[in-house]
């Protein structure tokens, strides 16, 4: 008699490499704006643009400290300026809370605020504003589409660019 006994042997080896990739998700600011009018003409003088910020889910903080709202002004328009008799003059206004100070940086609008509350406090800015026996803002020559950064800190001056920037359609001079 003879027997034959068959032993298989299955080995398998898996090797597996983890791929980790980093991405940069940058912060997004609090709150939201809208702008008025919604449209202007090309080189337009005259123009006064009512960018209306409302807070987000935080309160800003009270004073004496404060939350900051920087608006950058598009490249083509009258630059912002604090002088009354400046095409860009602008004047804030704020509901719930209280403008502490505002200055201009080049094309920036910054406004200095404590104690915004959260989601109803707004901040309300005239620019080209001819309270001050100005002119009132120019647009830019080219038509488009015209986009104001909006960008907030609940605290301190470490702005954020909130979602979905207000704009403005410039359109052909009639």
């Amino acid at each position: 008699t003879l027997t034959n006994t068959i032993t298989l042997t299955d080995t398998q080896t898996i090797t597996a490499t983890p791929t980790v990739t980093i991405t940069n998700t940058p912060e997004t600011g609090e709150g939201s704006a809208t702008i008025s009018p919604e449209s202007v003409m090309a080189g337009g003088a005259g123009n006064t643009i009512v960018i209306e910020y409302t807070a987000g889910p935080s309160a800003w903080a009270a004073s004496p400290g404060y939350g900051t709202l920087r608006i950058t002004v598009p490249a083509g328009w009258s630059q912002p300026g604090t002088s009354g008799t400046s095409p860009g003059y602008f004047t804030v206004d704020s509901i719930g809370g209280t403008v502490n100070g505002l200055l201009t940086s080049s094309y920036d609008i910054i406004v200095y605020v404590s104690g915004l509350p959260a989601n109803t406090g707004k901040i309300i800015v005239n620019y080209g504003d001819r309270s001050g026996g100005g002119s009132g803002a120019t647009a830019q020559s080219n038509t488009g589409t015209a986009y104001f950064i909006v960008k907030s800190a609940i605290s301190g001056t470490s702005v954020n660019e909130i979602k979905n920037p207000p704009c403005i359609m410039v359109g052909f001079a009639t």
